[in-house]
Formats: C-alpha cells, sequence, structure tokens
C-alpha cells in the first residue's frame, strides 16, 4: 500500500501497503459472522450484472458541514473489521502491531535502514510481513514473522535488475521512483507470497509495474514476468484469494467506473473484470456531483476500488467515490450470494464514508 493523495487508504490484508510511515490504528473485530480468511483454496469469480433499483437516499454536507471534517480512512477499516488486526509505523522505521483487537500488541525494532524507508505492510492469521525500499533505493527488503511478530525472519533482498520490465527503457539499476509509487504485499499463505510495485503516472496510469513471488515462505523472491506489467490504471489494493487466484483494484479518476483485476494462473496473466458504476448513480449523483450543480458545490474527485472480502458464500467489493470535500466522499458494494461470483450493487449499503468513524459495521459484519 502505497502513500496516495488526500486520505487514500491504503490496506494491508488482508493486507496493506503504507509509504514513508503512515499510520495506522485500532480495529473492532466481529464477533460474527465467522470470516472466510484469504488462505481460502477455492477459487472466486467475478463477473457483473446491473441492478436500477434506485439506492435510499443518503443527505450529503454541505461545505460547512464538511469544513475541517477529517475523514476515517477506509483501508484501516476494512483490515480492523474483517482481521481484528492493526499496524502503526513510527518515524523511526519501527512498526507496531496489533493482533486479536489489541489482545497482543508487539513491535518490529527499526534497523538503521527503515529510517525513511518506503514502505508495504501484509497482516493476516499466518503470515505478517514489511517490505521497505530503503533510503538509498537500492533495494527490497522484507522481514516476516509466522507466529504474530514473536520471531521475525529478513528475506534475501530484491536487487534491481535489466530483466524487469521499464516502459521508459531506463537502466534498471535502484527502486528509485518506487519509493512514491504502488508498493504493496500479500500472503494468501504462510509459504506463498506476492509483491507489487508500480511507478509512472501519466493521466492517472501506470506505465511501468512489475511482480515479485516468493514460495518459500519468505526466505527468497523471485521476479514474475506478468501481463499486468503493461500500462494501465493506477493499481490502489492487492489480495490473493489462495495461491493462484487473486485481484488487483484499481482507481478510475475519468469515468467513475470500480477497475478490478482477476488472475487464476497464480499472477501471469490478468483480465480486468467487467464492472461498470451503478446506472442510477451515473445518471444522478456523479452527474450532478461532477458538474457542481448541487449539494452546495459538492464534487467528486475520482473513484478507487478496494479489495474484495468473503464471510462464507457472500463477498463484498467496496467502492470509495472520494470527493471534494472530503465529507462528501460515499462508499457504495457490489456483493455476491453464490461462492463469490459477485454480480449485483447493493444500494442497501451505501453510506458516507464518514459514517463508518461512528465506527459503522461493515457490509456482513453486522446492522448497517
Amino acid at each position: 500500500m502505497s502513500s496516495r493523495r488526500g486520505f487514500h487508504a491504503r490496506l494491508c490484508a488482508l493486507c496493506l501497503a503504507a509509504a514513508l510511515a503512515l499510520a495506522m490504528g485500532g480495529c473492532t473485530k466481529p464477533a460474527a459472522p465467522d470470516l472466510v480468511q484469504t488462505t481460502a483454496t477455492t477459487a472466486v469469480t467475478m463477473t457483473i450484472t446491473q441492478t436500477q433499483t434506485a439506492p435510499t437516499a443518503t443527505v450529503l454536507p454541505t461545505s460547512a458541514d464538511a469544513s475541517n471534517q477529517s475523514m476515517p480512512d477506509l483501508g484501516k477499516i476494512l483490515l480492523s473489521q474483517t482481521t481484528g488486526c492493526s499496524y502503526s509505523i513510527n518515524a523511526d522505521g519501527s512498526v507496531d502491531f496489533s493482533y486479536d483487537n489489541g489482545k497482543s500488541t508487539v513491535t518490529l525494532p527499526a534497523t538503521p535502514d527503515m529510517n525513511g524507508a518506503s514502505f508495504a505492510v501484509c497482516m493476516s492469521p499466518q503470515k505478517t510481513a514489511v517490505a521497505y525500499i530503503p533510503a538509498d533505493q537500492l533495494s527490497i527488503q522484507i522481514k516476516y514473522s509466522d507466529d504474530e511478530g514473536q520471531t521475525w525472519n529478513t528475506s534475501a533482498p530484491i536487487l534491481p535488475s535489466l530483466d524487469y520490465y521499464s516502459f521508459t527503457g531506463r537502466d534498471f539499476t535502484s527502486f528509485s521512483d518506487f519509493a512514491v509509487g504502488t508498493f504493496l504485499i500479500d500472503f494468501p499463505t504462510a509459504d506463498c507470497g506476492y509483491i507489487l510495485i508500480g511507478v509512472g503516472r501519466e493521466m492517472d496510469s501506470q506505465n511501468t509495474r512489475d511482480m515479485f513471488k516468493t514460495t518459500d515462505g519468505g526466505k527468497t523472491w523471485t521476479y514474475l514476468q506478468s501481463s499486468i506489467e503493461s500500462p494501465g490504471w493506477t493499481i490502489n489494493d492487492m489480495c490473493f484469494a489462495d495461491q493462484n487466484t487473486g485481484y488487483l483494484a484499481a482507481e478510475d479518476v475519468w469515468m467513475f467506473t470500480p477497475r478490478l483485476y482477476r488472475t487464476s494462473d497464480g499472477g501471469v496473466t490478468w483480465t480486468e473484470c467487467n464492472l461498470s458504476a451503478p446506472e442510477y448513480y451515473m445518471g444522478n449523483y456523479f452527474t450532478n456531483m461532477k458538474a457542481d450543480s448541487s449539494w452546495d458545490g459538492t464534487t467528486v474527485w475520482w473513484e478507487l476500488t478496494y479489495r474484495p472480502y468473503f464471510f462464507g458464500d457472500t463477498g463484498y467489493l467496496p467502492v470509495l467515490a472520494e470527493g471534494n470535500p472530503a465529507a462528501a466522499s460515499m462508499v457504495f458494494f457490489y456483493t455476491s450470494t453464490d461462492g463469490g461470483v459477485i454480480r449485483t450493487y447493493d444500494a442497501s449499503y451505501d453510506a458516507l464514508l464518514a459514517d463508518y468513524a461512528t465506527p459503522k459495521a461493515l457490509p456482513g459484519l453486522g446492522a448497517s
């Protein structure tokens, strides 16, 4: 999870990434229902069919209401509510972890090369991992734990190579540009893990993206030649349901369309899922906000799609429409009820992002 504009969230979990010591806090683990963790071996497929049901009216704040209002971080909310975990990166590069709703806490001490580094963090029951690009930007370092931070191991570093993909054709001699780009890590199992780096923003697209994979629990990482290397939408989030099935969620500034890529072969090939913004919103909510014609000058900045999460046969795909002022930001969901095939936009879950500061339970975790 890399640092982003405004209050962009960087989710880990079931693994989130953060850059340059972004702080993350608190969690409230749901009492019910049971969560299907990312270690599940059942592959999930994402498709979409549109519903035309008008959503329940949501009263948006005026700019006076929104003045200096602090917005919750949707990435932090997803991590804490679906796993009971949280973390925060301190100024010196040390990382504080909390498990099981704060019942267990641990700190990964900083090493000299962690001061001023860019970070990606993953937390799940089977693995805690911290990847970072040191200030010299000559490597990607990874520290990981299999016992919730009680003991830590250090991976062999990922070093620059001319074999890596670069749209610009530059000599890949450092990770300098990636320190401020997309930086994500995820472990769907205790042995299998993925790292994604991305850089080069033009009209909100990325022109260079590279993946790395481990199959030995994080001891060693290898470059994974992947179709996601081709230029495309800026990646915002990553998760794998198992060692083969994974999702990349992206941001779309211009079309207000949820962007989601899926792989079923362990990250080698990626296909964009055919998701589209709910027609009701395209005709009303987004149009009005873009036209600056209502709600006291409220406008949309852009749309961010986050990783899906699953409870039994029901899946949820969260999408954030970031607003200006920030208090106008909306969260809506696509859902599934047939084993992870996400088909339907569900208007009953529409809510202001600010509502989750209460905190409001995510869909599937309690009453809306």
